[in-house]
C-alpha cells in the first residue's frame, strides 16, 4: 500500500531505521525499478516543500489542502497526525502530498531517470590510439561531465572515424545532454550494424524516443530487442510502464 510505503521513505530519509530494515530498504531501491522511481518522486517532492518554506507554515498549508479532498482519497487531517507518523505531522502531510501528486499525474513519471543507466567507460584502461583525448573524454564521462566530455570524443572521432566504441559514448553524451537528434542517429548507425555495441545502441535508441515522448517510436525500438538480449527484461517493463 503506497501510505506505508511512504512512511518506510520518510523513516529511511530522516535515518529512523534500524540496520535489517535499512538494508530491506536499500535492497528494494537497488532491486525494483518501481519502488526507486517512487523514492525519488517522494524525496524530491519532500525536499521542494521543506525548501521553499518553514517545516511549521508546510505543514498548515499542506493539511489546509488535503481538508478538500475527502475521504475518498485520504483521512481526515486528525488521522493523519495520529496515524503514519506521530512525531511529525508535516511528514503526514508531505506523505498526503506525495499521493495526490501521483494520484493525479501518473503520465508525468519520469520514465527516462528510471530507466536511465550508464556504463562507466575504460578506453584508456585498454591503450587505445589516441588516447590523450580518450582520456580527458573518458575522465570527464565518468565524472557525468557530459557537455564537457563531447569535443574530446568530436576530437577523436575526427581522427578515427571507425571507432565504434567512442562513437556509442558519444551518443550517451548526445542523450544525457538533450541533444537526440545526434543521440538517435548515432544509435540507429550502431545498432544496425553486426557489432558488441549494437543491443546497447538499440536500449538506448528507445530511450531517446523516451525523453522526447515519442512513444510509439520508443515502443516500435524496445520491440526490436531480441527476447535473449541483456536489455529484453527492462525493455518488456518499460513497455508495459507506457501503455
Amino acid at each position: 500500500m503506497m501510505r506505508e510505503l511512504y512512511e518506510i521513505f520518510e523513516r529511511y530519509l530522516d535515518d529512523e531505521l534500524d540496520d535489517a530494515e535499512r538494508a530491506d530498504m536499500e535492497r528494494r531501491l537497488a532491486e525494483d525499478a518501481a519502488v526507486s522511481a517512487e523514492f525519488q518522486k517522494y524525496k524530491t517532492i519532500r525536499e521542494s516543500i521543506q525548501g521553499q518554506i518553514g517545516e511549521e507554515e508546510a505543514g498548515k498549508a499542506l493539511a489546509e489542502t488535503l481538508q478538500g479532498l475527502g475521504k475518498e482519497f485520504f483521512p481526515k487531517k486528525d488521522k493523519i497526525v495520529k496515524g503514519i507518523f506521530r512525531r511529525y505531522w508535516i511528514a503526514a502531510a508531505l506523505t498526503a502530498a506525495a499521493c495526490l501528486l501521483l494520484f493525479l499525474l501518473p503520465l508525468q513519471t519520469d520514465l527516462y531517470a528510471t530507466y536511465r543507466e550508464f556504463p562507466t567507460a575504460g578506453f584508456t584502461a585498454r591503450g587505445e590510439q589516441g588516447s590523450a583525448l580518450l582520456q580527458q573524454a573518458e575522465m570527464a564521462f565518468n565524472e557525468k561531465k557530459y557537455e564537457k566530455a563531447l569535443p574530446f570524443f568530436d576530437a577523436y572521432l575526427a581522427q578515427y572515424p571507425d571507432q565504434l566504441e567512442p562513437l556509442y559514448y558519444k551518443g550517451l553524451c548526445l542523450l544525457e545532454t538533450g541533444e537526440l537528434t545526434g543521440a538517435r542517429n548515432v544509435f540507429s548507425s550502431i545498432a544496425a550494424g553486426p557489432s558488441a555495441f549494437a543491443e546497447d545502441a538499440q536500449w538506448y535508441l528507445a530511450l531517446a524516443f523516451l525523453r522526447e515522448k515519442d512513444y510509439e517510436s520508443c515502443k516500435e525500438a524496445l520491440r526490436a530487442i531480441a527476447p535473449d538480449s541483456m536489455h529484453a527484461a527492462k525493455a518488456a517493463k518499460l513497455m508495459q510502464a507506457i501503455k
